[in-house]
């Protein structure tokens, strides 16, 4: 299963997520590989819980997860994760656009982000080697993942 993000000249972005497809109008474009990120966050196991409290499959703070998520999704069910888990991202590469990052698209910075915050992402100047060792060795493992 892959997932992917594809900006369509009508701004229109369309997500595949195991044959299943999502509609969306946001702005934010880029390409991060869902399973890989899954297999970082949670090992595969949607009931996962970490020790700061993220949730599920994507290990989503429940913060992030209230910002999110519609009423009716559920952080354990993983098709609900995944697709909150896809907004989040894509508000990610939107709100990098909007900040002034040329390469808001691409993986390294949006999962600088998602690991290790986006406003510190923003004050490191948009640089992932400015961010703290955990953040650069998470976007390390996603890139040697295959």
């Amino acid at each position: 299963m892959w997932h992917l993000f594809r900006k369509f000249q009508t701004n229109l972005i369309y997500t595949v997520t195991g044959g299943l497809w999502f509609l969306t109008t946001s702005i934010a474009t880029g390409y991060v590989n869902i399973d890989k990120l899954i297999k970082i966050e949670s090992g595969g196991n949607p009931r996962a819980v970490s020790k700061a409290g993220a949730l599920g499959l994507c290990q989503i703070m429940p913060r992030t997860w209230k910002e999110h998520a519609k009423s009716n999704e559920h952080w354990y069910n993983s098709r609900d994760n995944k697709k909150v888990a896809t907004r989040y991202l894509f508000w990610i590469s939107s709100t990098l656009r909007r900040a002034g990052d040329r390469n808001f698209s691409t993986p390294s910075h949006i999962l600088a982000c998602y690991n290790g915050g986006i406003g510190r992402f923003i004050r490191s100047g948009f640089r992932p080697e400015r961010m703290p060792r955990e953040t650069r060795t998470y976007i390390k493992r996603y890139q040697e993942l295959k």
